[in-house]
């Protein structure tokens, strides 16, 4: 039937013809179904090894972009700069902290306030034990948090910093560069780097606020994304140290007068009495302490936002970290030093050396401010050219962190010794800033300047500083290890040190 169908379809052929067409097309047919069977057969084969294929197009618009990710070694310079230029609403007010920068409060850059994505999200553990944070001469970072008032712990935390501040189990740190990084848990977490310049902070874990210093004395503060891009706004004035807690701020300026703000974001700096370099705050007790540039400490926990009762505490330190009734400090040498009982205890020596030191001591308490405004006292801090009120009492007590100036000294007229010494994160006033890179860094008296230079070379650090000269700025360690040859020198003044 089908062979007549198809010669009426054809017609004219006769039937040889059409069988022979009939046995070519079924070869055809047969050729052309083989290799439809094989090209379904191979592509099935093909799917079953290599099954990504199938989804290779969605995941490539979800795919997460590489991220140039930070090491834990925050010591690298980057381009990210800057606070944000947002500015606050509050004028300056008469009696802002000031110093003799002309520059203005304009960071370098402007950040949004979004968060990034790589942003830690884990904070502190609920229970904090008592811990210590700091860094050495070298910037490397330890943490202790068993037997700290005697053997700490200690343990290094990959990175280079230059200043820790710690609170609630977190930390954030900034780098020589002024580079400013975060850590979530001081014992499991890893540093990051946030957006931001900063010379100095201070960071309260409670509250979740940092405020700090550049290192032209602007003060920023920032109580959002603090974790990775801070809400950096500006609070007027210039300071070169700050101390923050529980809402409120104490600050100094590089002449060591302090300032205190009774609320961070819309209170204005108000000086109070007394003279220092450093101090700790802890605004949940109200109470300061801290060291004037003679190394001398001294504590206050009336009228503390006025006229606070500055006690002189037996010993010398050079950075010290006050919480909740205990504090723990650190001299030129490096030494570490810690009080039981701010009021009543002796400063004990403890195993280790750092420059720099952040204490938690376990919880705090929300103690309402200190409010009170009884009459000063006599007994403040004493700046540098008057030292009535000003005792150097390595002798009164026996645990007392010791007086440092242990060297012997030649007096040299008219001889320069010219080349500058300066160690990392040295008090610097704004001439020195300018200078050679920032490389200068000069004392306002001969003592101070004595001291910095014995510890250079007792601390762990390749720096050597051979003597102290005087010049018209003031008093400069320097070393003869350097471009230019000591030598005689017309109204130069040298103390060499042997």
């Amino acid at each position: 039937m089908y062979l007549n169908n198809f010669h009426c379809l054809v017609g004219g052929y006769n039937d040889t013809e059409l069988s022979e067409i009939q046995i070519g097309g079924s070869k055809i047919f047969k050729l052309i179904f083989i290799l439809v069977i094989l090209f379904i057969a191979g592509t099935v084969v093909y799917l079953i090894y290599n099954p990504t294929v199938i989804s290779s197009e969605a995941s490539k618009t979800n795919a997460p972009a590489s991220d140039y990710s930070y090491t834990n070694a925050p010591n690298n310079a980057s381009t990210n700069a800057p606070v944000s230029n947002s500015s606050t609403t509050n004028a300056p007010v008469t009696n802002a902290p000031v110093s003799n920068s002309s520059t203005t409060n304009a960071p370098n850059d402007a950040s949004t306030n979004a968060p990034v994505t790589n942003a830690p999200v884990t904070h502190a553990p609920t229970t904090i034990l008592p811990t210590i944070i700091g860094v050495n001469s070298l910037g490397d970072i330890y943490y202790a948090d068993k037997n700290i008032t005697t053997s700490p712990n200690w343990v290094n935390s990959p990175g280079k910093l230059a200043y820790i501040s710690h609170s609630n189990g977190q930390a954030f740190g900034v780098n020589l560069s002024g580079e400013i990084y975060y850590i979530s848990n001081y014992k499991t977490g890893n540093w990051v780097k946030i957006n931001g310049i900063l010379s100095q902070l201070s960071f309260d874990g409670y509250n979740n606020v940092i405020i700090g210093v550049n290192s032209l004395g602007d003060i920023y503060y920032a109580d959002k994304n603090i974790y990775s891009n801070p809400n950096w706004t500006n609070s007027p004035g210039k300071l070169s140290y700050i101390s923050y807690s529980n809402g409120q701020a104490f600050g100094v300026n590089l002449s060591g007068e302090i300032y205190y703000i009774s609320n961070y974001k819309t209170g204005s700096w108000v000086k109070v009495s007394g003279v220092l370099s450093q101090l700790s705050f802890d605004g949940y007790n109200n109470v300061i302490i801290g060291v004037n540039s003679l190394g001398d400490i001294y504590y206050a926990d009336k009228n503390i936002t006025t006229s606070p009762n500055w006690t002189n505490s037996p010993g010398k330190l050079y950075n010290i970290s006050y919480s909740n009734g205990q504090a723990f400090g650190t001299n030129l040498l490096g030494e570490i030093y810690y009080i039981s009982n701010y009021k009543t205890g002796n400063w004990v020596k403890v195993s280790g050396v750092l420059k720099q030191i952040s204490f938690e001591n376990s919880s705090t308490t929300n103690a309402p401010n200190d409010t009170s405004t009884n009459a000063p006292v006599t007994n403040a801090p004493v700046s540098n050219n008057s030292a009535t009120n000003a005792p150097v009492s390595n002798s009164s007590t026996t645990n007392a962190p010791p007086a440092i100036l242990s060297d012997t000294w030649k007096d040299m007229p008219n001889y320069n010794i010219a080349n500058p010494v300066c160690e990392p994160g040295a008090p610097q006033n704004d001439w020195d800033k300018k200078q050679n890179g920032g490389k200068r860094c000069h004392s306002n008296n001969l003592e101070t300047a004595k001291a910095r230079c014995s510890a250079m070379v007792r601390l762990s650090s390749p720096i050597n500083c051979d003597g102290v000269t005087k010049d018209n700025v003031g008093y400069e360690p320097r070393t003869i290890a350097g471009r230019y040859p000591p030598g005689d020198w017309n109204g130069a003044y040298t103390w060499r040190r042997t």
